[in-house]
């Protein structure tokens, strides 16, 4: 399951909701914040320069958006861009 790290008023962390929110990718959603902080300790502590948005894929932790951001063409979470990554690529 992916787990994505990210604060609802950063452009940064939109720019990697939007991939997951356009591929249709299943994903848990941790809002870094007071409200939450569990969270907050948890995204501390798996990335220690504490900047966002940060995934958590199994025991893989991504930084930066467009990283996350390419990461959701090649997962296998989501198929639908995948299928689009890998016609791209064949042509």
């Amino acid at each position: 399951m992916l787990t994505l790290y990210a604060h609802p008023f950063s452009s940064y962390s939109w720019k990697a909701l939007i991939a997951f929110y356009e591929n249709a990718t299943p994903f848990t959603y941790k809002i870094i914040g007071p409200d939450d902080p569990d969270a907050v300790a948890d995204w501390s502590r798996r990335w220690p320069i504490r900047k966002f948005p940060v995934l958590l894929d199994g025991d893989e932790t991504i930084v930066e958006a467009s990283i996350i951001e390419s990461s959701t063409l090649t997962s296998a979470a989501t198929p639908k861009t995948r299928r689009i990554a890998l016609r791209s690529a064949a042509t």
